[in-house]
C-alpha cells in the first residue's frame, strides 16, 4: 500500500476521480483525497473487459505492441523505455497534425541531453581509463 500510495500522490492530481477495479490494496488511505469509484469486477455480474473497456483496451494494445513491433524481443532493462514510447504514441493517436508526430519527437530528442554510453550499456558508473605511461 505505501508504494501504491506514493505512485498516486506522485501522478494522480488532488480532487481527481479514480475508477478501479475491486483489489482491496486501494483500500484504506491509498487513493486518500481522490474521488474513489471501486467496481468489483465479479459482483457485476459482467466480463472484466465490460466493465472497465478503456483498461482492457490499453493493454491489449500493448501487449500486441509488444510482441508484434519488437517481436517478444523486450527486456526488463529497457522497459520503461518501450513505455514511454508506447505512452507518447498513444496519447497522439488522434491528434489532428499526426504528420508532424516525427517533427515533435525529432524536437524532443534535440532538447534533451544525450546520455552517456555507460548509461547505455548498463553500468552503474563510467570506466575511467588508466594513465598511459609517457
Amino acid at each position: 500500500r505505501s508504494t501504491l500510495k506514493e505512485f498516486v500522490d506522485a501522478t494522480i492530481a488532488q480532487g481527481s476521480s479514480v475508477l478501479t477495479d475491486g483489489w482491496a490494496g486501494y483500500g484504506g488511505n491509498a487513493i486518500q483525497g481522490k474521488a474513489h469509484h471501486p467496481i468489483n469486477v465479479k459482483q457485476s455480474g459482467r466480463e472484466a473487459h465490460q466493465v472497465l473497456p478503456a483498461v482492457h483496451r490499453v493493454f491489449a494494445l500493448l501487449h500486441r505492441v509488444l510482441l508484434g513491433t519488437y517481436q517478444g524481443a523486450v527486456r526488463p532493462k529497457h522497459l520503461d523505455a518501450y513505455l514511454a514510447e508506447f505512452e507518447f504514441r498513444f496519447n497522439r493517436r488522434h491528434a489532428a497534425s499526426r504528420t508532424l508526430l516525427f517533427q515533435r519527437a525529432l524536437s524532443c530528442a534535440v532538447a534533451t541531453k544525450p546520455p552517456e554510453y555507460w548509461r547505455l550499456v548498463g553500468r552503474t558508473s563510467p570506466r575511467v581509463p588508466l594513465p598511459t605511461a609517457a
